[in-house]
C-alpha cells in the first residue's frame, strides 16, 4: 500500500467512526446542524425505494448501495462516491449492511446555483458535440474529498452555540486543493 493508500484508508476510517457515533441512537435519516448534511445509519439491507434524487454528493464509509436511473445501475461503496446534479427520478436500495457492520454514509446537498457558479468560476470549455450526457455520475473517492466531509462534519458537531448553517470554500492557496469549511 501507498502513502496516499494509506491516508485515504485512514479518512475513510474515521469517517466511518464519527458516523457511527453521531447515528448511534437513530436508524435511517439524521439531520445535523449543517444546512444540507445528512447522515446514514441502516443495518440491514434494504428493498427497493423509489423517489427523486436532488443535485448532492454521496459517500459511503460503510456497506454499499444500488442506485438505478432509468436503464442505468449504479453501485457505489467506500471505494466510490456518487453524484447528481439536478433532481432524477431514481430508485435505490442498500445492498450492504449489518448490525455488526452498518451502512454508513453522508449525502451533501448541493444548491443549482452553487453548482452553475461553480461552472462559471471554473471558466470551462464549451462541450464538444456529443451525445446528452446524465445528471448523475460515479467516480473513486479521493483523501481530499473524504478529509473535506470529515471537517464538514467536525462543522455539525462542534460544541458551538450556534451551530453553523452553512459552509462556504475557501479560496485556494497555490499547490493548494479546495476544501470545505465552516
Amino acid at each position: 500500500m501507498t502513502t496516499q493508500d494509506l491516508r485515504l484508508e485512514a479518512a475513510i476510517t474515521e469517517m466511518a467512526g464519527l458516523i457511527a457515533r453521531f447515528t448511534a441512537a437513530a436508524e435511517g435519516v439524521n439531520e445535523t446542524a449543517v444546512q444540507g448534511l445528512t447522515l446514514y445509519r441502516v443495518t440491514a439491507p434494504s428493498g427497493m425505494h423509489h423517489g427523486v434524487q436532488n443535485p448532492c454528493i454521496c459517500v459511503i464509509a460503510q456497506g454499499a448501495k444500488r442506485v438505478l436511473l432509468g436503464e442505468e445501475v449504479y453501485r457505489y461503496d467506500r471505494a466510490r462516491y456518487l453524484a447528481a446534479s439536478m433532481n432524477l427520478p431514481i430508485s435505490g436500495q442498500i445492498v450492504e449492511a449489518s448490525a455488526e457492520k452498518p451502512y454508513l454514509s453522508m449525502k451533501l446537498d448541493v444548491a443549482p446555483q452553487e453548482i452553475a457558479a461553480l461552472i462559471l468560476e471554473a471558466k470551462l470549455p464549451e462541450p464538444a458535440e456529443s451525445a446528452p450526457a446524465r445528471g448523475m455520475f460515479m467516480s473513486r473517492v479521493d483523501t481530499s474529498l473524504i478529509e473535506a466531509f470529515v471537517r464538514l462534519h467536525s462543522c455539525a458537531s462542534c460544541a458551538c452555540s450556534t451551530p453553523p448553517r452553512t459552509f462556504r470554500r475557501w479560496p485556494r492557496r497555490r499547490g493548494a486543493r479546495s476544501s470545505i469549511a465552516c
